[in-house]
């Protein structure tokens, strides 16, 4: 790497801010390993199970029903997170009567109208025709 300038070597490498965010992860995860591993029981750790995604996912879903509004009030976060709790019951309760059919045949939450109470049509019934 002698062919590139001091200036371009300092560009390449992670910031300061980057460094000690990862020192203090590192860190912060081997102690809480030591810690984990001298409960009674515990063999193994599995770090692929430390992980914040649904924590990210949580927040995307509060972003995305919060349309344009980058900052959201309490009464808005909160009016949110019941509507992102109804919507994810529902459709659990959508998901558990629909097991045992085809794949192909499950309709998916957004094509669920949960405000409509209209009747349903009715099933045509077909007589059967004895000689």
């Amino acid at each position: 790497m002698d062919f590139l300038t001091k200036e371009e070597k300092k560009r390449l490498c992670l910031s300061p801010q980057t460094l000690e965010g990862l020192r203090i992860t590192v860190y912060s995860f081997v102690a809480l390993t030591r810690k984990l591993l001298q409960l009674p029981g515990v063999h193994a750790i599995l770090s692929e199970k430390f992980t914040q995604d649904p924590l990210e996912q949580y927040f995307s879903r509060q972003r995305a029903s919060g349309g344009g509004n980058d900052n959201p009030t309490v009464a808005e976060f909160t009016n949110n997170t019941l509507s992102l709790q109804v919507s994810s019951d529902a459709s659990k309760i959508i998901h558990k009567s629909q097991r045992g059919t085809n794949t192909r045949s499950k309709r998916n939450i957004s094509d669920v109208d949960l405000l409509n109470s209209a009747e349903l049509p009715k099933k045509r019934r077909y007589r059967s025709t004895e000689f």
